[in-house]
């Protein structure tokens, strides 16, 4: 069992990197549009979408963990696989 001022600073954390990963994430997207060299922009837009992949898993696992839930090995297989770890949608 966590302790409460455990879970506080792993919530903190976790938002933490939510914030800072959408900034850089901004920041990437700036870079790729501008970028004139299709190589380069095809690299930038492949880290963009892993990026963004990364984003909903932290998403879902700082909402958990903000709930309070009891994360089980099933719940992170389906945060990872089902509930879109996979799907790019715009932040």
């Amino acid at each position: 069992m966590i302790k409460p001022s455990e879970l506080a600073k792993i919530q903190s954390s976790l938002e933490h990197h939510v914030q800072e990963e959408v900034k850089n994430l901004e920041e990437v997207k700036k870079i790729a549009n501008e970028e004139q060299n299709p190589k380069v922009k095809a690299i930038l837009e492949a880290i963009i979408e892993d990026e963004m992949r990364h984003h909903k898993i932290f998403q879902t696992l700082k909402e958990v963990i903000i709930r309070g839930e009891i994360i089980e090995e099933q719940d992170i297989w389906e945060g990872l696989w089902i509930k879109g770890a996979w799907i790019t949608e715009q932040i």
